[in-house]
């Protein structure tokens, strides 16, 4: 997500938006990629937590300071493309709760659901419809199911996290209706898209 959603995500908006430029800093360009992986080294080899709050709240900030210059404010109401904005937010929001566990504030592995289930899932969902129209030749614009299907992904993610994180003697409970959000999202996807995927395009281009 870091580097091809640093190569997607501002080429689709700067498409989408008319007039619409990202601002890129060389520092923050330079220094996201290495930043990433830093972060979590430490955390992964179990380095001492200063350590791990230190690196995990600078990538956070060199995250969200890349999201910034893309100005996702600018796209409006245009879900298929909002959804990948979202998704990349988890990166900056992963780091903080990476932060808050090496703090004891949070438990580890909420971190890593915020990693997997907001950022992985959100942007799988997010291509996977948008390539779907796309290559069936079907408009770049999201309808009610899409919607619906990003809607459950992101209600996945924050009963996944906070559930477990503000109410932990239901923990399982909060996994369980994660899992039936990010499962019905699929099945809505399948239901949507497998026909479309079967038969010829849309516009009757090969292919």
């Amino acid at each position: 997500m870091t580097i091809i959603g640093g190569r997607i995500i501002p080429s689709f908006t700067a498409n989408a938006v008319l007039g619409f430029s990202a601002k890129r800093w060389r520092f923050v360009e330079a220094t996201v990629m290495p930043a990433t992986l830093l972060a979590f080294l430490l955390d992964s080899l179990g380095a001492p937590w200063v350590a791990i709050v230190a690196a995990s709240f600078a990538a956070a900030a060199i995250h969200g300071l890349r999201l910034g210059g893309w100005r996702s404010w600018r796209v409006g109401y245009r879900p298929i493309l909002l959804i990948l904005h979202i998704a990349y937010a988890g990166i900056p929001a992963g780091f903080v709760m990476l932060a808050l566990a090496a703090l004891g504030v949070a438990p580890h592995s909420l971190a890593i659901h915020t990693f997997t289930v907001g950022v992985i899932s959100c942007a799988i969902i997010a291509m996977i419809t948008r390539t779907a129209r796309g290559h069936t030749g079907r408009a770049l614009v999201a309808g009610r199911v899409e919607i619906a299907c990003y809607g459950l992904f992101i209600l996945a993610t924050l009963i996944r996290v906070l559930g477990p994180w503000l109410a932990p003697q239901f923990t399982m409970e909060w996994i369980y209706a994660s899992g039936l959000c990010w499962a019905a999202a699929l099945v809505l996807y399948c239901v949507r898209y497998a026909a479309w995927l079967f038969l010829s395009r849309a516009d009757g281009k090969p292919g």
